[in-house]
């Protein structure tokens, strides 16, 4: 990170659909969700979401991150990138992406929006 620290994020759930993060006192947790989308808690409250595009080309995957002002923008940044990248698949000029397939570990709050 910015500052030098380092963290984990570890995988909370055999199916990869949850992970924690835990950052001096405040624990992160990360939530996927079908139709592409992860939503992100700072201590059990909502604090982003986003989501990806079902389709892309020559592997350049598009997000939007949906955030709270007050979040910190590089962690919620680099949280999409490694999620991305545990989700990489190669080789191909066209993807698909169907989302999760296998049951939430939490399901997805459309009312919410961001602070």
């Amino acid at each position: 990170m910015p500052d030098g620290e380092r963290y984990q994020l570890v995988s909370k759930n055999v199916w990869k659909t949850k992970f924690q993060l835990k950052k001096g006192d405040d624990i992160y947790e990360l939530y996927r969700h079908k139709e592409r989308k992860v939503s992100v808690f700072k201590n059990d409250v909502q604090i982003a979401y986003w989501e990806k595009e079902a389709i892309n080309y020559l592997l350049a995957d598009s997000y939007e991150i949906i955030a709270n002002k007050s979040s910190e923008k590089e962690l919620l940044i680099a949280f999409c990138l490694i999620l991305d990248n545990l989700n990489s698949k190669g080789g191909f000029i066209f993807n698909v992406d169907f989302g999760l397939i296998i049951k939430e570990k939490r399901k997805f709050n459309k009312s919410w929006k961001p602070i």
